[in-house]
């Protein structure tokens, strides 16, 4: 459970080692020229693929708003049961459009990312409500988007084809856009 000793523990254990990785320049991909951020729930039935074709575009995914949805802030209250149920009761799907746009936006710029991915998610349409609305302003403030219809669970949601040509025409264009000093 959130906050606990062992929870803790774990998670610092692994920012021990994304951080070890990170100096011993050790990336998710041996040449990272595009970082993109994903929002909503992976296509696990694809994740394998999805991942494989990334990589082959030496592009990244180097973060996702799903984990940060769930709450925004520590567990400040002073039990864990408060603290948890003052996390629940500010989940971002919750805050308008504007306040998931502007935490988009400020994901994507400490993380370098290139552009962002809506995932437009059939089975879970409250986090996919809006996307492109948030998209829109996002694009518009500089910052590429596109959208991505799909399911996390239903294959039957899952076209492949266009996934693949609409994902490799975005990464082309924003492969033109990033800094070639950053390609490792």
């Amino acid at each position: 459970m959130r906050g606990t000793p062992e929870a803790v523990e774990f998670y610092r254990g692994l920012r021990d080692e994304i951080r070890d990785r990170v100096q011993g320049g050790e990336g998710a991909v041996t040449r990272e020229t595009v970082r993109l951020l994903w929002d909503n729930l992976p296509v696990w039935h694809q994740l394998r693929s999805v991942s494989d074709f990334l990589a082959d575009r030496e592009t990244v995914l180097v973060g996702a708003t799903y984990t940060h949805a769930w709450t925004e802030r520590a567990l400040e209250s002073p039990t864990i049961t408060e603290s948890v149920a003052d996390a629940y009761a500010r989940v971002w799907l919750n805050m308008g459009l504007r306040h998931r746009e502007k935490v988009i936006r400020r994901m994507a710029a400490f993380l370098s990312a290139d552009g962002v991915i809506f995932h437009a998610n059939r089975s879970c349409k409250p986090y996919s409500f809006g996307q492109g609305e948030i998209a829109a302003r996002l694009h518009s403030g500089g910052v590429p988007c596109m959208l991505l219809d799909g399911d996390m669970a239903d294959e039957r949601d899952f076209a492949e084809g266009a996934w693949r040509t609409r994902l490799e025409a975005f990464i082309e264009r924003l492969g033109s856009r990033t800094d070639p000093g950053r390609a490792k």
